[in-house]
Order: C-alpha cells, then structure tokens, then sequence
C-alpha cells in the first residue's frame, strides 16, 4: 500500500484504515516538495485535445462555482496523466422486478461505497450482490449481526455451510420481498447490500464517447466497465488525440493501486518525454489478441469489458505485467520476491490480522516495526502467515472467515 521511496510509519499496521492513508499521502506530499503542484478544491470540467496547436485545453473551476463561467480558467498542457480514480461511481445492475422490491418501505438498498458499519443489520435478512473483497468483507461482518446473511455470486455453486448463505445468480426480485435465483430456489430479504464495483467515468474528456460495450472498435470509446482500446492499459490507441498525448494510471483491478501507479506514471513520462519510444502498432496486436482470448472466456461483450482491465485476485499475472511495463519503461526495478512469495497468502493474512485485531494484539504486533526498513515489514508478514497456518490461538469466530 505504499511507495519504496517513501516507506509508512513505524509501527503501522499491515491492513490501516482510511485516516492512516490519507496521513500517509501528506506525509509523501511533504517529503518531496509536491504542495506546490497541486491545485486543490478544483474541478476539470473540460480537456480538449487541439489538433492545429497540439495541446490540450483543460477548463477548470474553483469547486461551488458551477454555472459561473466567469469563474472558469483555460490552460493550454502537451500531454494528460488522468488519474481520477474508479471508486468513485457505483455500478448497481438492474434486476428484473428490483424496482418493484425497492418500493417497499420495509426494504431499502445500498452500494458498499456507503458501507460502513454493519450495526444497522442487525436482524435483518440480508443479500450481498458480489464476490469481490467488499462482497466478502462484507457478508462477514453482516452475518455476525443479521438475521440471515444471503451472498449471490454468479460464478459459484450454493453452499449453507457456516453463517452464510452462498447462493449463485440472481433470477428476478418480486415486490414480496424475494430474490429468486437462476436455479430456482429463494430467499427473503429486506436488505441489499450491491457489492458490484463501479463505472470508469471520463466524462471530462470530451473526446471520449460513452457507448455500450462491443468486442472491437475503431476508435477509442468509453464503455463504463472498459477503456478501450488502449496499449498497456493506458495509452490511447485509435482516439482523436496522439497515444502519446495521454495515459490513463491506475485503471486495472488486482493489482496494488501504488505499485501499478509508480510504474505506470514512470513509463508515461520516459514515453512523453522521448526517453522511450513504444511502438503502438505493436501494443495495438496485443490489445486485439487479448480481445480474441477474452471472447473465448466470456459469453458477452459486457462480460468482456468488465474482465478487460481485471487481473484474477492474487495471482503472478498481475506481477508480470508490472514487470512487463518496468521493462518498456527501460528501468531496472522489478517486482520484489517476497511480494511474489507473499501473493498466495494474502487473503489468509487479512483474516488473521482481523482476528489479531479483534484480540487486541495487533498494536504489539506492528509495535516498532519499520525502524530498520522493509525487512521488518517482511518478517512481519510471514510471522502473521505462520500463526495462520498453525491455528495458534485463533478466536472462535475467525474460523468462520
């Protein structure tokens, strides 16, 4: 979760809350000097690229001030690093009869983007759409509080193993209250929690249309599950405006956001710059080939989109792209070892740093380490593995998780 330049604080803890990032990020900001670059409490409205000048021309506002045009400022920049992010615009599916269901006054709804205690579950019957890691963080905490905790993901089997209920694709909602499932079977709930992720939104980018997904395209478009076509997941191929012009960073699920940030920011500039030179021809036979081996994969060209910028959770792939866009950049650095080694355990990791939380342990555990560099944070993670593995002093309810 953070950069090798600038290592987190001594005695963090190896999963933080929102407050220790944001700590984190002003203190990098700090470090080294970047105050002076950022304009704060200001908005894009527009970015145009200019074909007689070779340029952009970004309009941006103070934040408050829509509608005043006199308010907005034009500046004139060669090249765009667009990175605003994808957690900001929740993607909620439209069931069949789910509008019906809503009307219910006893029946409410939310994305996990506004999660975030699950106290006001408590006995209620619950469905969580979504098999992600908010889906599965989730169902676990709800079902220690709810009634009943119902979880649909569409690619698993039904399972009532334990205090969730796993259940398969959703069917139809009816305004009594159930969902119905594609093999027939059921539930009540009165609450829905849409663990669903959310919609790439570019808007400010005037040259890039919102169109429904389809397998190709000849030119680059916005589809809200996909950017496409674009060469290494970000530069932009068949667009309005040179490749080279923009980059999008940080658009791919399964890989860590500042890893892949660092190494993307890197090889955008060496490419803007002329330090390197990719070749887009190039670039582009890939992006179709990964087209054709994901058709084969998913039924639509919806399910292509969503697939187009994932990488399967813990997994070396994500890893050897990384390296992949370490090596266009002409940089030496690749992906440490020990994040390789790590990658299989993570999600038995997070389970036992929960429940050492949950013990009260977890301040010892981090107490202090950090002081002598990433090794210590190393060693830490493999003590959490250990005890994982050995069962040492698990607390009853995280053999649930």
């Amino acid at each position: 979760m953070f950069y090798p330049s600038h290592l987190a604080a001594p005695s963090t803890h190896l999963y933080t809350g929102t407050q220790t990032v944001h700590d984190y990020i002003r203190s990098y900001d700090d470090t080294f000097g970047l105050r002076k670059y950022i304009k704060f409490n200001t908005q894009v409205v527009t970015a145009t690229w200019d074909h007689s000048m070779n340029q952009w021309n970004v309009t941006t506002r103070p934040y408050g001030s829509q509608g005043v045009k006199r308010a907005e400022t034009i500046s004139q920049f060669d090249h765009l690093l667009v990175a605003n992010g994808h957690y900001r615009h929740p993607f909620i599916p439209d069931f069949d009869g789910f509008k019906d269901w809503a009307s219910c006054n006893s029946q409410s709804y939310i994305h996990t983007i506004w999660y975030r205690i699950p106290k006001p579950y408590r006995d209620h019957s619950v469905l969580v759409i979504g098999g992600g890691r908010s889906g599965v963080d989730c169902s676990n905490e709800i079902s220690k509080v709810a009634r009943k905790t119902v979880q649909s993901v569409r690619s698993l089997e039904d399972q009532d193993l334990g205090p969730i209920i796993q259940r398969g694709a959703i069917s139809h909602f009816t305004s009594e209250g159930f969902v119905h499932f594609k093999n027939g079977k059921r539930e009540y709930v009165d609450r829905v929690i849409f663990a669903t992720g959310y919609e790439y939104d570019c808007s400010f980018l005037t040259q890039l249309p919102v169109e429904e997904p389809r397998y190709t395209s000849d030119h680059l478009y916005n589809s809200r599950f996909h950017i496409y076509p674009l060469a290494l997941h970000s530069f932009p191929l068949r667009a309005e405006f040179p490749p080279n012009s923009l980059a999008f960073i940080a658009l791919n699920y399964g890989v860590p956001a500042f890893t892949l940030a660092e190494v993307q920011a890197t090889l955008a500039i060496r490419q803007m710059t002329g330090a390197v030179s990719l070749d887009f021809e190039y670039e582009l036979s890939q992006t179709l080939e990964r087209t054709e081996e994901l058709r084969k994969q998913h039924p639509s060209a919806l399910e292509v989109a969503r697939a187009w910028h994932k990488f399967p959770y813990v997994h070396s792939k994500a890893f050897t792209f990384v390296d992949l866009l370490w090596q266009k950049a002409n940089d030496i650095r690749r992906v440490p070892q020990w994040k390789r080694n790590l990658s299989p355990f993570l999600p038995i990791m997070y389970r036992e740093w929960q429940s050492l939380e949950r013990l009260g342990l977890a301040e010892e555990w981090a107490q202090g380490v950090g002081q002598d560099g990433i090794r210590e944070w190393v060693a830490l993670m493999w003590r959490v593995v250990r005890r994982a593995k050995d069962g040492q002093h698990r607390d009853p309810i995280s053999m649930w998780l």
